[in-house]
């Protein structure tokens, strides 16, 4: 399943795309379906409200927790240059803890 988050936006390749315009939406599509997840683009304006940083964050943790276990492509497209920068850090974050566990 690849994951598109964004409130307003559609993403250039919308084939085979989920897309979800709520964090509410992305936390029951996300506990529902982690496991079956292969990637995920987030936007960090979400409306009123939670943000693309706060759903990132909620992948992070299940990284270090040992929830999630496979690789999962995470992308960041948005325009908001300091929530960008959020997440693409908790990206890095991720992708290291990712390089620690397979040594």
């Amino acid at each position: 399943m690849k994951i598109y988050l964004d409130d307003i936006r559609f993403p250039s390749k919308g084939e085979g795309v989920t897309i979800i315009r709520t964090y509410q939406d992305f936390i029951f599509t996300w506990i529902h379906n982690r496991n079956n997840i292969t990637s995920i683009s987030f936007d960090h304006d979400l409306g009123i409200g939670k943000t693309g940083y706060d759903a990132i964050c909620l992948v992070e943790h299940d990284y270090h927790m040992g929830i999630i276990s496979h690789d999962i492509e995470l992308n960041c497209h948005s325009a908001n240059t300091s929530g960008a920068d959020k997440i693409r850090q908790a990206i890095d974050s991720i992708n290291k803890f990712r390089l620690k566990e397979t040594v």
